[in-house]
């Protein structure tokens, strides 16, 4: 038996040298269909990775004007949670949040202040973030 295994890896050697050109190319085939089909998984993977991220991030803004009573946003928060869509909790901005918000995001620009200063008042209104079980 050890003969015969002997003489298949010879018989097996020998054919390789004696035709390098066509072991060559077969090897050659191995490698890149290995390395397409191992491109494609590693694609999947990362393209479904990025698309649940992408998914995370969907969410809806409802702003409300200056004028709207919290009371009434208040309630349609509540009203809005009950859904079996929505994804609690709901975020409510109100409007001295968002006029902070604004001021952090816009710290670094002069002029967009002095605007803000020179109204005297908010101009920004409330806000509802909202989260969606499905984005679809």
């Amino acid at each position: 038996m050890w003969i015969k295994i002997k003489r298949v890896i010879r018989a097996g050697f020998f054919s390789f040298w004696r035709n390098g050109f066509v072991s060559l190319s077969s090897i050659l085939v191995m490698v890149v269909t290995l390395f397409v089909i191992g491109s494609v998984i590693f694609s999947g993977v990362i393209l479904r990775f990025t698309l649940d991220q992408i998914k995370e991030k969907v969410d809806i803004n409802v702003y409300f004007v200056r004028t709207a009573n919290e009371a009434d946003i208040l309630a349609m928060k509540d009203k809005l949670e009950k859904l079996a869509e929505v994804q609690s909790p709901i975020i409510y901005v109100s409007r001295e949040q968002a006029l902070e918000e604004f001021k952090q995001r816009n710290q670094n620009d002069e002029l967009t202040l002095q605007a803000l200063e020179e109204l005297g008042e908010n101009p920004l209104g409330a806000k509802l973030n909202i989260r969606a079980k499905d984005p679809g």
